[in-house]
């Protein structure tokens, strides 16, 4: 089943703080992505100490299919 997804992020210089996005599929919450000036960390749920850490660049090559 496909699904949809609908949001908008008004634009904003991330600072000092990430932005946090919370990610859930059926309800449930499947994990975290967190952005920052210095890329991206997706903590999938209950874990707490090992993020999986992309540079721009890399995520950029994540999503492009590289």
């Amino acid at each position: 089943m496909a699904h949809k997804v609908y949001f908008y992020v008004p634009e904003k210089e991330v600072e000092n703080t990430n932005l946090i996005f919370s990610i859930s599929e059926n309800r449930r919450k499947i994990g975290e992505l967190h952005v920052s000036r210095r890329g991206v960390d997706w903590w999938p749920r209950a874990v707490k100490k090992n993020k999986i850490k992309f540079s721009w660049k890399r995520f950029t090559e994540v999503l492009e299919g590289n």
